[in-house]
């Protein structure tokens, strides 16, 4: 195995930290351009969520990790083992805190109103324009988006499912053929 100088790591090092200051002033300028600030918001309360799961799915494995393996560095065989172990402990970990992660996806009503709103700006509609297609008012509307509204009435659903496409509004309020009494 080659090992580099310290003059190489040094000007490997500097590149890195270099990139990670000047690739943020590029892209900043044209991602707020282009999500505005309601997308900006929705991306910084995104990013946010997931940062604290993924908090919760590593917590403690480094700190443990760390003391665990100093114990064993001089034996290659259990430092090997103990690595594995905190790989598997690591990954199980992570795998239950993302479950729970998409079980609150599908559950907690503010995300759900977050994909309505999508599905509604893909359709090019706006709330009002939305209300009237739909026979709602466009506080209902609102009050879905933002995850006020808990549970939607089946009229407003079926006529919200005509506006916008009955598959897509199905799966994004887990409503079945079943909950439309027909």
């Amino acid at each position: 195995m080659k090992t580099h100088s310290i003059k190489f790591n040094f000007i490997m090092n500097a590149l890195l930290t270099l990139s990670s200051v000047i690739f943020p002033i590029i892209t900043f300028p044209y991602i707020s351009r282009v999500l505005g600030v309601r997308g900006s918001g929705d991306v910084a309360a995104a990013l946010s969520t997931v940062s604290y799961f993924t908090m919760f799915a590593s917590l403690g494995v480094p700190t443990y990790g760390i003391r665990a393996c100093a114990r064993v560095r001089d034996d290659k065989a259990k430092l090997s083992q103990t690595v594995q172990e905190l790989l598997i402990i690591n990954a199980v970990t992570t795998a239950v805190i993302y479950m729970i992660f998409f079980g609150c996806l599908a559950v907690v009503p503010k995300f759900n109103g977050q994909k309505v709103r999508t599905l509604r700006k893909m359709k090019k509609l706006s709330q009002a324009m939305l209300a009237e297609q739909g026979d709602t008012s466009e506080r209902y509307i609102r009050d879905l988006e933002r995850g006020q509204k808990r549970n939607p009435s089946a009229p407003a659903v079926c006529s919200l499912s005509r506006t916008l496409g009955l598959a897509a509004i199905d799966e994004l309020m887990g409503i079945t053929e079943e909950d439309y009494g027909e």
